[in-house]
């Protein structure tokens, strides 16, 4: 997701506060906004042509939740041939907590402490 930036006018950035219009400008003196820095400036930026913009970008991944439901399946089943219930238990098995049951006890306890 990094790499998804849009160009942005010193105009367009109107509103946004200037130690954070300073980050976006890039070696060429433009001004770069990228998927990490978007929520921020949808915050504040007046511009709306720009928000759309910002906006348009950052649904970009949704046309990859599909493919995405795809590799959870795929972990798990490869999880399953390997004769553990799900892709957390694999992950877990060679760590300290050995089980996502083990890891819903700490995190229960840990709440209850706060």
């Amino acid at each position: 997701m990094s790499e998804l930036k849009i160009e942005a006018s010193k105009d367009e950035l109107a509103g946004i506060p200037q130690d954070l219009v300073a980050k976006f400008k890039n070696e060429s003196n433009k001004f770069e906004i990228n998927f990490y820095q978007s929520e921020t400036v949808l915050i504040f930026a007046k511009n709306e042509q720009l928000r759309s913009r910002l906006i348009a970008m950052r649904n970009i991944g949704d046309a990859n939740m599909p493919v995405l439901g795809q590799i959870i399946a795929k972990r798990n089943q490869h999880a399953e041939l390997l004769g553990f219930k799900s892709y957390t238990e694999q992950e877990l098995d060679g760590m300290m907590s050995k089980s996502p049951a083990n890891v819903e006890k700490f995190l229960d306890r840990v709440i209850k402490g706060l």
